[in-house]
């Protein structure tokens, strides 16, 4: 929970086929000559997955190049078992990475578009995240840094860092204490050149940090003591923050993200679709939903389609989004300067409900029943459905009183893009 761990689902597997990577090299350069082939195949296999899953994680790799070249170099390790254990790993990470290859070829995006997918896309988007704020990144750094500290990676470092001497003349360990310390630097690095320095980039540590304890609480003496009270320290800091999380209520942004995709799910129909601003992809998830524009969270936005030609082609033509959520203003990241986004969703959209503070747009070619309000976010006003002379829907009128009604006051009604104006959660709501 300290490093937002529940919130991914790229670094957790990444991580796990790491460590199943790591095992499987120190397993092999102990074993036999069969043994040394199998498991430094499934050493390369679990290293390359991990670089498809996530591709900062290099860690397998590394861990394996530096343990085989700095053990061959002492000679630790005979060159036989050096070259076996190398070639096998060298064939096993080639094997998926070749395999995902030759899928892109056969599909419509081809190796241009996988690479772009996998390494292009973030090369351009260090220039959008340098653009940023500075006072930002710095927030961001200040809690990844506090979270480091309160969750034990900081001490698990330093008892490491620590034990330096009394591994540095073990033959056995020494080489184990190079390949883990090179995973950490690579590992840093790629949290601090990624630029974004969410806390939950911090997983990647975690292997390393594993084998460093593994590595150092068996020693005796003033190093494995050390380490000991560190791992301690990390055990307890994860079951409290643990705890935590599970009986503090969910957070802000958790209750509305419910609430709105709770509200996409009941008024949906078939072959409805969503965009979100700017990001909040799970919520389309959630949703049951689709997307027709490309890029449903931020970054890709703000790198791939800066002006945001696509995105307004999307809105005006025939394929637009049945449901837009304006989870942050449309020129948020001053993306829209002009406005003109937001006049074309004026043009051809209407909002219809404003759940946990986040308006909801629906376009006025379609019909929808609203469903029962949601509850997550307490207080939600909705104002009564207008009709002008002859049944023609009423336009949006935002300065209207509202009818302020709680959740579950009034059943759900069908609305018409057009008929109505509701306004956003009145206090009590989680807001934004």
């Amino acid at each position: 929970y300290a490093l937002a761990a529940e919130t991914v689902n790229a670094e957790l597997p990444a991580a796990a086929l790491v460590m199943v990577s790591c095992a499987s090299t120190l397993t092999a350069v102990r074993g036999r000559v069969r043994t040394q082939y199998v498991l430094g195949l499934v050493a390369g296999v679990s290293a390359g997955c991990a670089l498809l899953v996530k591709q900062s994680f290099f860690d397998g790799v590394v861990f394996a190049a530096v343990l085989l070249g700095v053990a061959g170099a002492r000679r630790t390790l005979t060159t036989p078992v050096v070259v076996r254990v190398a070639a096998a790993v060298v064939v096993g990470v080639l094997g998926p990475l070749i395999a995902t290859g030759v899928w892109a070829i056969r599909s419509d995006g081809g190796l241009g578009e996988l690479w772009l997918a996998t390494y292009g896309f973030r090369m351009r988007a260090l220039g959008v995240i340098a653009a940023e704020s500075l006072g930002s990144s710095l927030e961001r750094l200040v809690i990844a840094a506090v979270m480091a500290t309160v969750s034990g990676i900081v001490l698990l470092v330093w008892s490491l860092t620590a034990a330096r001497r009394e591994l540095g003349g073990d033959p056995l360990r020494a080489p184990v204490l190079v390949a883990v310390a090179v995973m950490l630097a690579v590992a840093l690095t790629g949290f601090v050149v990624g630029g974004s320095l969410w806390r939950h980039y911090l997983v990647q540590l975690v292997p390393a940090l594993a084998l460093s304890a593994g590595l150092v609480a068996p020693i005796l003496g003033a190093a494995g003591r050390r380490m000991r009270q560190a791992v301690a320290f990390t055990v307890v800091a994860a079951v409290v923050a643990a705890g935590v999380g599970v009986a503090v209520r969910p957070s802000p942004d958790h209750v509305a993200e419910s609430a709105v995709a709770g509200l996409l799910a009941r008024s949906s129909h078939r072959g409805d679709t969503a965009f979100v601003t700017w990001g909040h992809a799970d919520v389309i998830q959630a949703a049951g939903l689709t997307s027709p524009y490309s890029y449903v969270w931020s970054l890709p936005t703000r790198t791939l389609d800066p002006d945001l030609d696509e995105l307004k082609d999307v809105l005006r033509g025939p394929n637009a989004p049945t449901w837009i959520v304006e989870w942050e203003s449309f020129d948020y990241w001053g993306i829209d300067r002009e406005g003109e986004l937001a006049a074309i969703v004026r043009d051809r959209y209407v909002r219809v409900a404003s759940p946990c503070g986040h308006d909801v747009h629906l376009i006025r070619s379609a019909r929808r029943d609203l469903g029962a309000d949601s509850q997550a976010c307490g207080m939600i006003s909705r104002v009564e459905t207008e009709r002008e002379p002859h049944g023609r829907a009423a336009e949006p009128h935002h300065r209207q009183r509202p009818r302020q009604t709680r959740v579950g006051d009034f059943p759900g009604r069908a609305a018409r893009a057009g008929s109505a104006d509701p306004v956003r959660a009145v206090p009590g709501g989680a807001g934004r």
